[in-house]
């Protein structure tokens, strides 16, 4: 029961449109780094148009950010495994800002 209800918790919290982590909240409750760069341009984040990192990944925000952004920023992520199933939830942090965006981060083929 207790395993179902953070399930819920989690896919809720992945689904639902919100930048309310901060770095040190996210690295608090098991996150880390799964990509770097020491310098790039957001301008905006939206589910319509996502932003791409390196030429390798688009980070698609759940909601609509503009940011005008340029420098260091990171991906946080953690995978969370229910009944064999991953589900990872992801969030761009941008250098010198409090809060971090949740969204989706796919590989540029």
């Amino acid at each position: 029961m207790k395993l179902t209800a953070l399930l819920a918790a989690v896919t809720l919290a992945a689904s639902t449109p919100v930048s309310a982590e901060t770095p040190g909240e996210l690295w608090r409750d098991g996150y880390s780094i799964t990509w770097e760069s020491s310098y790039e341009d957001v301008e905006e984040c939206t589910p319509d148009n996502g932003v791409v990192l390196g030429g390798e990944f688009v980070f698609i925000c759940d909601s609509y950010e503009y940011i005008y952004h340029y420098g260091a920023v990171f991906i946080a992520s953690r995978t969370f495994i229910h009944n064999g199933r991953a589900l990872t939830v992801n969030y761009l942090c941008l250098e010198d800002e409090d809060e971090c965006l949740s969204g989706t981060l796919v590989r540029k083929w």
